[in-house]
């Protein structure tokens, strides 16, 4: 008798569960209305994957340093001083002004491509690579690892290095170039946009706000050792493996 009573109750609730939801779908229907996500979709992972590590950390520009000290005079158009430790501006100017980027591309860059390491970490370098002036040295038919490559965008400016990364993604240099400024989107970023992998320009409107690059910087910096690793580095070299060539590098104080 009790489990009849029970089954009895069960399928009473979903009787009434079933017209409440046909009658819910039948106004929306007839209303032609949508549900609406609060959500912005570039901030959903069904509309942006790269939602997947969201990480949002927007630090305050108004949170100033307090200090008796003489404001520097710059010829620069923008510039944002930063302290890491107590999270406080110690010098600003036009932060938030969209600006052509260059070579510091190359964090994002380096923040997908980490992201993203291929499971057999075996980067080919192909003709399409060889582009830019400054580049790490690299041929055609070459293989190489993610850390070497990283070594040779970041220590050198390597263009080719950051062409190899992004025509090695899945889907290749479009859909990399795509997921940068996914991710980008992803930190809460809404003043950045890329065009290409290294920063060079030709490839479209490419700028970004000396404030999101102390975001993009603060990421990669929290979140890939190997990252931190690299541009603490001052020179490297990669020994003659069978696949490649002898790489010595020293730092180019570009950054």
């Amino acid at each position: 008798m009790r489990k009849i009573l029970i089954f009895l109750i069960l399928a009473t609730f979903l009787v009434v569960t079933g017209f409440f939801a046909n009658n819910l779908y039948s106004r929306i229907s007839n209303n032609k209305s949508f549900l609406v996500s609060p959500i912005p979709d570039f901030l959903t992972i069904l509309a942006n994957k790269e939602v997947s590590t969201l990480n949002l950390w927007l630090p305050s520009l108004k949170n100033k340093i307090s200090a008796n000290l003489k404001t520097p005079e710059i010829s620069a158009k923008s510039a944002l001083i930063f302290d890491m430790m107590t999270k406080e501006v110690l010098y600003s100017k036009n932060p938030t002004e969209r600006l052509p980027m260059a070579s510091l591309t190359k964090i994002m860059t380096a923040i997908v491509a980490s992201e993203n390491k291929k499971k057999d970490d075996v980067y080919t370098v192909s003709q399409d690579d060889l582009v830019g002036e400054d580049s790490m040295g690299l041929d055609v038919g070459e293989k190489l690892s993610m850390e070497e490559l990283l070594y040779g965008m970041m220590l050198h400016s390597g263009n080719d290095a950051a062409e190899v990364l992004a025509n090695n993604f899945p889907g290749g240099r479009t859909a990399f170039v795509k997921a940068m400024n996914n991710k980008v989107k992803a930190l809460g970023l809404m003043d950045t946009n890329f065009t290409n992998p290294t920063g060079l320009e030709g490839d479209g409107k490419q700028f970004t706000t000396a404030y999101d690059l102390i975001v993009m910087s603060e990421y990669a910096l929290s979140n890939f050792p190997l990252f931190a690793q690299v541009v603490s580095t001052f020179d490297y070299n990669i020994p003659k493996p069978p696949l490649t060539k002898l790489f010595i590098w020293r730092t180019k104080l570009i950054y």
